[in-house]
């Protein structure tokens, strides 16, 4: 696999690029090698990325947050199911 340097980028477009990387979560030369080829993103069959920039995000005391937050919804209202 051949490596090379890309020269010439101004700072808005490199920008724009590391912009375009996190908000896909990918790598900085993942979304060049995208743009290169063409396309806005990598789908892998039976691969799903919707949620892959989160794992491994949270530390405890966030997951405890969560879970504190979402407890609510747990709860089920039994006027709701007369």
């Amino acid at each position: 696999m051949a490596t090379i340097s890309v020269r010439g980028l101004d700072d808005s477009q490199l920008e724009r690029l590391k912009q375009e990387a996190r908000a896909e979560g990918v790598s900085l030369n993942r979304r060049v090698l995208q743009v290169l080829q063409g396309s806005t993103a990598t789908p892998k069959s039976g691969s799903h990325h919707d949620l892959d920039a989160l794992i491994g995000a949270w530390n405890d005391e966030d997951a405890a947050e969560f879970a504190a937050a979402v407890a609510p919804f747990e709860a089920i209202d039994p006027a709701l199911w007369k």
